[in-house]
Parts: structure tokens; sequence; C-alpha cells
């Protein structure tokens, strides 16, 4: 037992070392970046280094596969060449138990990949957009975890859900005169028109006065200038800066308007699944190190990062012909997983 903990604990701290190390140099390749934007309107170094801050999370999505793998060779390298592989393997060390050490680490790096693909990273990734823009063109927006409020001269709107394709969904308009809340609006849908006015749908208005409060319902409405049209693209949350259950949630909004759906299917499932490429990029280590020679262990590092660099080609490969054949998108995602789990399940089968 304290063999397999030993072996979980050297490759998680070598793969959070190698993850600290590609994150720090993308923190600072999108810090140099930023720079050409530092000086427009009121956007300085210290917003560019929250905007850069708040992408992390999404950067970090893309990265913990790659550093799951480079991590785990790494580490199962350094003990190959410390001969302490050689020793457990003569005590008894099987396959098999190597690689329940290695599921332990990716155990734990899955929950934090979903943690961060599911909730966070949509969320600090549509809120960096936002900021960047709102220090940009000055208009005052404050955005919360599933909140969007919005003031355009004495009405503050509490938006709902924002959809890429213009549609705004209950929308709460208060209109504030002298400081004193007059009116309330509750707008079922919001969408902009050609001609830059907004038509609103299903409206609940209450009125507050003095003599009492009055309620009217309207079925639809015209507003020439509800919200400014140029801050549409800030707030637009786009497919990939929703959490997973608002993609579901757009995905079947689309289905019921007899609209295109494909390619949000196949980013909702490659979300689903692609985390599932972190223990089989860790595991594929397994076989580059076990029963190699020293000589020989440049080689197999070579081998072994080709081969894990070529995992990620085939992900995006399987995704775009998805797109292109009658492949259905929950087959699609699910693809590069199966295929280079036989590989990694054949590999490991020679092996044992």
């Amino acid at each position: 037992m304290k063999l397999f903990w030993y072996i979980a604990r050297n490759v998680l701290l070598i793969i959070s070392m190698v993850l600290l190390v590609i994150i720090a140099i993308d923190f600072a390749f999108l810090i140099i970046r930023e720079g050409d934007s530092v000086g427009s309107g009121g956007y300085g170094w210290g917003d560019a280094f929250i905007y850069v801050a708040l992408r992390m999370p999404a950067d970090i999505c893309i990265i913990l596969p790659l550093a799951a793998f480079l991590g785990s060779l790494l580490s199962l390298i350094m003990m190959a060449a410390k001969s302490e592989l050689i020793v457990m393997r003569a005590s008894g060390l099987s396959i098999f138990q190597l690689s329940k050490a290695l599921l332990l680490v990716s155990g734990f790096l899955l929950f934090v990949y979903y943690a961060l693909n599911f909730f966070i990273a949509p969320y600090a990734g549509h809120l960096a957009n936002v900021e960047k823009n709102i220090f940009r063109s000055n208009q005052q927006v404050f955005v919360l975890a599933e909140q969007t409020w919005l003031r355009s001269g004495n009405h503050f709107l509490l938006m709902g859900a924002i959809l890429p394709d213009g549609n705004i969904q209950n929308v709460t308009d208060y209109e504030v005169n002298n400081g004193v809340l007059t009116v309330i609006r509750q707008i079922k849908s919001v969408h902009l028109n050609n001609d830059n006015t907004w038509s609103l749908s299903q409206i609940n208005t209450t009125i507050l006065a003095n003599t009492g409060v009055t309620q009217v319902y309207t079925p639809t409405l015209v507003e020439p200038s509800l919200i400014a049209s140029t801050l549409l693209p800030v707030i637009t949350m786009q497919p990939y800066e929703m959490n997973i259950l608002s993609l579901y949630h757009y995905i079947q909004f689309r289905e019921d308007n007899h609209l295109d759906i494909k390619s949000y299917q196949l980013q909702f499932w490659t979300r689903v699944f692609s985390p599932l490429m972190i223990p089989i990029m860790v595991l594929i280590a397994v076989p580059f190190v076990l029963g190699s020679q020293r000589s020989k262990v440049h080689l197999k590092m070579i081998a072994a990062i080709v081969l894990g660099f070529s995992f990620s080609l085939i992900g995006q490969f399987f995704g775009s012909l998805t797109l292109l054949t009658p492949l259905p998108a929950f087959l699609g995602a699910l693809l590069p997983e199966l295929i280079l789990g036989s590989v990694l399940f054949v590999l490991l089968k020679i092996l044992s």
C-alpha cells in the first residue's frame, strides 16, 4: 500500500510541476499579446492581468491532458533512471497495480477538469471577454455567475439567457426615476431587429405609483433603444462560454425552433467525453517506460511524445469529420477516446 501511494504521489507531483510551467509560459505570452490592447479606453495593465487570469481556467482545460501525459511520462522515466521501477517490479509490482496507482491520479485530475470545464471556465471566460470590452467601451455592465446586469439610461436590466443568435430570454427591466423605482417590466424575450430596434414579446408591466399598483400585459412591443446595439456582441454568451447545463438548454431551444444543432451537440458531447482522454494519456506512458533499457530511454520518450501529440490531433480530426458526415455527434465525440483506449489496451496487454 505504501508503494501504491508513493507512485501516485510522485506522479501527481511531477504532473503539477509540468502544469505550472506550461501555465506560466502561457500566461506570459498572453500578457505580452495584451500589450497591444493596453491604453485603449480605460484598459490598463491591471485590467490586462485580470483578463488573462480569467482566461486561465479555460486554458488549463486545454493544457491538462498534455500536462498529465508529460508529467506521468517524466515521473516514470525518472523512477526508471534511478532503477526504482526495476526494484518495484522485482518485488512483485504488477502492471495492473502500477496502472491502478496512475488511475488514482487520473481520478483526481478528472475531478479538477470537470469542475473547471463544466462550471468555472465557461463563466470566467465570458466574464473576461465582457470586462475587457467594457473597459474599452465604457459601457456599464455587471456580470455575476448566472446573471448579467445592464444599465441603459434610467433602466436597469437583469438579463436571463443571452443566446448567440441575439435573442435574450427572461429580461426584467427596472425603471428608476429620481431615485425611485417606478416601473418593473418582465419580458419573456427580446430580439434585435435589422433596423437596430428591439422587439419585445410577452411583457408584464407593473407600474408603481403613489395612488397604487397597476399591472398591464402587452403581447408584443417595439422599442428603438432598449439596449445599445453595439453592446450586444459584448454580452452575448457564445456556446463555448456556457456551462454544460446552459449549453444543453440552448441545444433544446434550437431544436424546438428547427435550427441546426449538430455543431452544438458535438461541442456538448466533446466536453462530456474529452476528459476521458486524461486517464488514457496518463496510462500510455507505461508501455514506453517499463522494460526499456537506459540507453533507449530518450528514444522511447521521443516516440511517446510524438504519439501523445498525435492523440490530440486525432480528436480534432474526428470533430471535423463528424460535421462533414452523417456520423452522430455523440459517436463522433466518443470515437477518439474509444480508439485510443483500444490502442492503450493492446499495448498494456502485450506488456503484461
